[in-house]
């Protein structure tokens, strides 16, 4: 082969093959690229951005809150169309009462959702009631409307009998005129507050009124009557000789409590008498109601404070002090029924309640916790009368390593040991 035709055979040949192996040469690099950093527009050019954006934005809020308004909304109108077709009939369409039945807007008040539920669903027998059977998604908002109708009712239709306190100047029988504010009345008699805060029970005389002698003058401060504990009084107006002849000079229904188990307390012709989280001021001599607080039940309670029971109270000077089911104590002013003071004595969630009636002893307090049904520690606690602090505290059952507590043996039922007060 001559020497041209192989070289000539030798240039045909890719430049890249050589003795067998390929050889790939990579491209002739590109030119770098300039990294180009965005620049910020213009407010000329931002602000239709902006604009569309804040539009945008609004418009998903306002699609928001009609879709919660919608959904509330809905859930109302469900309890109403519930209310009407399985309550209304007899309770009437505001829940004040018809000619089939009385309000119930006094137990919507007081009543927790869990508590109207049962009432609802077990009914109330002993009243005529027949319990109603219906899936949560329609007892759920049936409850909420309910609520709804208590919370937009004046006080007076909630519980027509609860007193209507107006300012007023009551004509004296000697002449004399009083400012103040009447508490309660009627054609017989009133019950008054004066400018100066004192209660004063009124019997009418024609057009005018006479303070009310209170005789025989002698005051039961406390659930046993003194610091004795025997609960002997020394009146004599009732004996063995007349006391078949007793009869009833009136009767004070408190709402939606099915017994009573305190003994009624008297200070100056005022008699305080108690329920579960409710303390009543009455004219001894009338039953009048003078004034109220209430709170309503807690929920999930076990034991005494679950029954709904309450012993009473005990006054102290110008104070009323209670005990609340979930395990407070508490000061009311004595001539105003407003709350001076809460202090919490143990923790609800614990099992902790309380039902007893608290014992006043010079400047001190002393309340107990209920605690004895559900294994826990008992205590007996001394709070300052002015303030509801916590003076001291016994505990009815030792701790590990205080005298006595090597009685118990296993530590775990030394922590349960209950001992309730």
């Amino acid at each position: 082969m001559s020497r041209g035709r192989w070289e000539s055979r030798r240039c045909r040949q890719p430049p890249s093959y050589h003795g067998g192996v390929m050889r790939i040469s990579a491209p002739p690099n590109p030119s770098p690229r300039r990294r180009v950093r965005p620049q910020p527009p213009t407010p000329q050019e931002s602000a239709p951005q902006n604009s569309r954006r804040c539009v945008l934005r609004r418009r998903l809020l306002a699609l928001a809150a009609v879709l919660v308004l919608s959904t509330a909304s809905l859930a109302a109108a469900d309890g109403e169309e519930a209310y009407r077709t399985r309550c209304a009939l007899c309770h009437g369409g505001n829940a004040a009462g018809s000619d089939r039945a009385g309000s119930i807007l006094a137990t919507l008040d007081a009543s927790g959702p869990a508590q109207l539920a049962r009432i609802i669903t077990d009914g109330v027998p002993s009243r005529g009631m027949p319990g109603i059977e219906m899936p949560d998604e329609e007892l759920t908002p049936l409850i909420a409307y309910l609520k709804e109708l208590a919370a937009a009712a004046p006080p007076a239709a909630r519980d027509p009998r609860a007193p209507q306190p107006r300012a007023a100047s009551i004509a004296l029988a000697g002449g004399d005129a009083l400012e103040g504010t009447v508490l309660n009345e009627s054609g017989f008699d009133a019950q008054f507050r004066t400018a100066g805060g004192d209660i004063l029970l009124l019997r009418r005389e024609g057009d005018a009124y006479r303070e009310a002698a209170v005789e025989p003058y002698v005051d039961w401060p406390s659930y046993h009557g003194s610091y004795s504990g025997n609960r002997h009084s020394p009146l004599d107006q009732i004996h063995r000789d007349n006391i078949g002849g007793l009869s009833m000079q009136w009767f004070y229904p408190v709402p939606d409590m099915p017994m009573i188990e305190g003994t009624p307390v008297v200070i100056a012709g005022v008699m305080y008498v108690t329920a579960v989280n409710q303390v009543y001021a009455l004219d001894a001599a009338t039953g009048r109601e003078i004034w109220r607080y209430a709170q309503p039940r807690t929920e999930g309670l076990v034991g005494d404070p679950g029954i709904g029971l309450n012993r009473g109270v005990a006054v102290g000077g110008d104070l009323v002090f209670s005990v609340s089911d979930h395990a407070h104590v508490i000061a009311l002013d004595r001539f105003t029924g407003e709350l001076v003071w809460d202090t919490e004595m143990d923790d609800y969630r614990e099992h902790y309640g309380a039902v007893v009636a608290p014992l006043v002893v010079g400047d001190l307090v002393i309340a107990g916790i209920s605690a004895g049904d559900t294994g826990l520690r008992g205590s007996l606690d001394a709070y300052h009368a002015e303030t509801g602090e916590r003076a001291w505290r016994f505990w009815t059952i030792p701790a590990p390593g205080e005298p006595g507590s090597e009685t118990w043996g296993d530590p775990e039922v030394l922590r349960r040991g209950c001992g309730a007060t």
